[in-house]
Order: structure tokens, then C-alpha cells, then sequence
């Protein structure tokens, strides 16, 4: 029984079973021997059998779904609770799967975000390199200033003589570049762990040679050869020193005419290739008092 549609969407008559549709088609459902009959008044000559694989809900109809006469053709089942979510269902799908246009896309997108994280990973590895080196040369002058604090911290008015036997002052400084070592005195606490024959203090000097702050001991404090020198910082291209006098004034250079006479306390200046300058200051362990010339009053030292 085919029944005109007057009103949208599509209504269902529960008693006879009728499906109505738009002003454009008219849908009739007749039962015989197990055969359902689909007309289209727009497009006469389309009949589709049950046997064909086609299924239509009226529930779906109540939803205002649409259905393809095409994609039942080819044997397409729709379920009635994916219409009732508003689902509607395009034959080009089927037919034709993805295009070459969608395929592109979505490797594009995918290899950007591909190249999003190896730039990513890269800059994180960066960053993990620049923050453990700067970590290695900031434990570099730690280091170097430990040294530096342990070793003027116990010095001591000790006269030395050269390896070419000459004497040398308890403290001096030179800024004579490569050729001597910018500092030289003698320290105690020297430990002696193996109870060797040796004494309790050594002769320490460091020198500034071919980029590096080194540091330079000796077993014997009078005319012996040093041992092989221990690199404390990379990449140096000057140190300067000060020297804190008795009268609590700092001097450029320490040549004390009394060669027992030790500075208060040592600034030292490092600068290096590509880092701001670092100032380092260190206390000197106390030493004899400066001797005043008895004739003018004035200091020995001076």
C-alpha cells in the first residue's frame, strides 16, 4: 500500500505498518513471502528485494535517516542503533576508500609532527650538553679555588733556596708570563700517610703556561726539582693578583725588602676565553710582624 507524505520527517504508522515519506517519494513495505518492496517515485524502477541483503528500520525512519538505494544494491546492512546516533552513511566510502588527496594529508601531518619531536629531542640534548659543561667548569674553579684556599690558608715564613741554589724570599710574585710561576711560598700540614722521610711542609708554585692555571710541588723545599705539575683550570689567558699588606692596603706586586714577610690576604683575578672574569680572594695564614727601620721609623717591608 502506497501512502502520499505530507509532512516531514518521515512518520511511521504503527498499525499498519506503512512508512510515510517526504512530498517527493512514497515508500511502501508489503509483506509477501518474506519479500520487503522498496519504490521511489523520483526514480521509478529501483526494486530491492530482502533476499539482496537489504534491511531498513523504521525506528531509523522516525530519526529522519536517509537511506542509499545504491549502497543496498551492493549488499549493505545498516544497524538501526547507529541511525539512532545520527550516524548517516555516504556510498563514496565504500566504493572508493581513501583518495590520494587524504592519503597526502595525513602524511603530512604525520611528518610534522615527526619532525616537531625530533626538534625536540635534539634541542633537550642541547641543552643537557651546554648544562653539563657548564656544571664541569664551575666544579673546575671550585676545584682550583680549594686548592688555592688550603694552600694559603698554611703557609708559613719558610726561606727556600732555588734549584740553581739560590735563596728565595717565603713569598714572592712575578708576572713574568711563562718563564716563572706567578706564585711561590711554602705551606705546612703536609700529611704524611706512609710515614715516608719527608718533611711536614712543601714548596708550592703556580704557574700560568700555555692556557692553564697549574699547580707545581716539590718533595724537598731546598734545591730540588719539582714534580710534574697538575692542571686546575682550562682556557686561561690571564691572571692577576693583589696582595694585602699589613696596613690593610692592597699592592700590585709583593717584594717585600724582609723576605719573611707574608701578605694578609691574595686577590686573584682569572680570565678566560668566552667566561666574564672570576675574583677570588683567600686569607694567608699569619706570618712575623713587619720589621720598622730603626733609624726612620719607616717599615722594612715597604
Amino acid at each position: 500500500m502506497v501512502r502520499p507524505c505530507k509532512q516531514l520527517p518521515v512518520a511511521l504508522d504503527a498499525v499498519s505498518g506503512d512508512v510515510g515519506c517526504t512530498d517527493r517519494f512514497s515508500t511502501s513495505l508489503e509483506t509477501n513471502g518474506g519479500r520487503g518492496r522498496y519504490s521511489d517515485e523520483t526514480e521509478p524502477g529501483i526494486t530491492l528485494s530482502a533476499q539482496q541483503g537489504f534491511t531498513f528500520s523504521p525506528r531509523a525512519a522516525q530519526q529522519g535517516f536517509t537511506f542509499s538505494p545504491r549502497a543496498a544494491q551492493q549488499g549493505f546492512t545498516f544497524s538501526p542503533r547507529a541511525a539512532q546516533q545520527g550516524f548517516t552513511y555516504s556510498p563514496r566510502s565504500a566504493e572508493n576508500g581513501f583518495t590520494l588527496i587524504e592519503l597526502f594529508v595525513a602524511l603530512m601531518i604525520f611528518a610534522m609532527l615527526a619532525g616537531a619531536g625530533v626538534l625536540l629531542l635534539g634541542n633537550s640534548v642541547s641543552a643537557q650538553a651546554q648544562v653539563k659543561a657548564r656544571l664541569d667548569d664551575m666544579a673546575a674553579v671550585q676545584r682550583a679555588a680549594g686548592a688555592l684556599s688550603a694552600d694559603l690558608g698554611q703557609a708559613v715564613p719558610r726561606i727556600t733556596r732555588t734549584e740553581a741554589g739560590t735563596l728565595a724570599p717565603a713569598f714572592w710574585s712575578h708576572r713574568d708570563g711563562e718563564a716563572q710561576p706567578v706564585l711561590q711560598f711554602v705551606r705546612g700540614g703536609w700529611d704524611n700517610l706512609g710515614n715516608l722521610p719527608r718533611p711536614s711542609v712543601q714548596k708550592v708554585e703556580y704557574w700560568v703556561r700555555q692556557g692553564r692555571l697549574e699547580r707545581r710541588t716539590y718533595a724537598q723545599l731546598d734545591g730540588t726539582a719539582g714534580e710534574e705539575p697538575a692542571a686546575l683550570l682550562e682556557h686561561v689567558e690571564d691572571v692577576g693578583l693583589r696582595f694585602r699588606d699589613n696596613q690593610g692596603k692592597w699592592r700590585e706586586d709583593w717584594t717585600p725588602g724582609q723576605p719573611d714577610l707574608m701578605p694578609r690576604a691574595v686577590e686573584m683575578v682569572v680570565t678566560r676565553t668566552g667566561e666574564q672574569p672570576v675574583t677570588l680572594r683567600f686569607l694567608v695564614a699569619p706570618g712575623p710582624l713587619e720589621r720598622l727601620d730603626a733609624a726612620g721609623g719607616e717599615a722594612v717591608g715597604g
